[in-house]
């Protein structure tokens, strides 16, 4: 199937090597900075203790960012552990799955979208910039959102550039794009939270004038987004309500 649709077989090559680039090193590189101790700490103290609602570092809460990232750290741990048959809450390269995944997606939508635009070489090129930047090397590595969170802004470019295309062909805009574009905004909401609406809005607009609007629904496009976020906040604020700044914090490092 791949020898018959060349570009399928161009993007898979392209993925399998970034994934196979960043799978080296992943378990003997210890952590990098001070962040990703504690995201591996926050993580292991979430599976020990079986609350996965509420983020803490040590005796202290941990509202940096929504429980979105610890809840996919927590689940490539304990699927390694199941696998290996052995715990391994203390290993490094278990909370550096999604990293590796995300940012192997990320290297290949970078690909896509670039084609889109520029054509299949001009986007191949862009990938493997990605690939070979310091970077995508150390992020692709570490066990920290940043991979996650650029994963969730390429999909949301993808769903725009899939409605720009439309537009210059003068054809409606599928629904799916519409699902794509806010369920990646709700992923982003539960990566980063607050960064992420600044964000929107801004697509927001971008999504309105490359669509021309002809997404039926759309407009509960931003409910559908804030879905996948203020269920855990509002369980947060329930259980601390004396808190609210560190349940809605002002930004910053992780």
């Amino acid at each position: 199937m791949l020898k018959k649709h060349p570009r399928l077989f161009r993007l898979s090559f392209l993925g399998l090597a970034a994934f196979v680039m960043l799978l080296f090193g992943r378990a003997s590189i210890p952590p990098f900075d001070r962040d990703e101790p504690r995201y591996m700490e926050a993580t292991a103290q979430m599976l020990r203790t079986h609350n996965f609602i509420d983020v803490r570092f040590q005796d202290a809460p941990r509202y940096l960012q929504p429980a979105g990232i610890y809840w996919l750290e927590s689940a490539s741990t304990a699927l390694a552990s199941a696998v290996t048959g052995t715990s391994q809450e203390r290993a490094v390269w278990p909370y550096r799955i999604p990293s590796l995944l995300a940012m192997t997606a990320s290297v290949v939508l970078t690909a896509v979208i670039g084609g889109a635009l520029f054509g299949e070489q001009a986007g191949l090129w862009a990938g493997l910039i990605l690939l070979a930047s310091v970077l995508c090397m150390a992020e692709g590595r570490m066990a920290t959102i940043d991979s996650c969170l650029l994963l969730t802004i390429l999909l949301v470019q993808l769903a725009l550039t899939r409605a720009l295309k439309d537009r210059e062909a003068e054809r409606p805009t599928p629904l799916r794009v519409a699902l794509l574009y806010w369920g990646a905004i709700g992923c982003g909401l539960c990566s980063r939270g607050r960064w992420c609406w600044c964000q929107r809005l801004a697509r927001r607009w971008l999504w309105r004038w490359w669509s021309g609007g002809r997404i039926s629904g759309a407009g509960c496009g931003p409910a559908g987004a804030g879905l996948w976020l203020w269920p855990w906040r509002c369980v947060v604020y329930c259980d601390r309500p004396c808190q609210p700044w560190r349940i809605f914090p002002p930004g910053g490092r992780a």
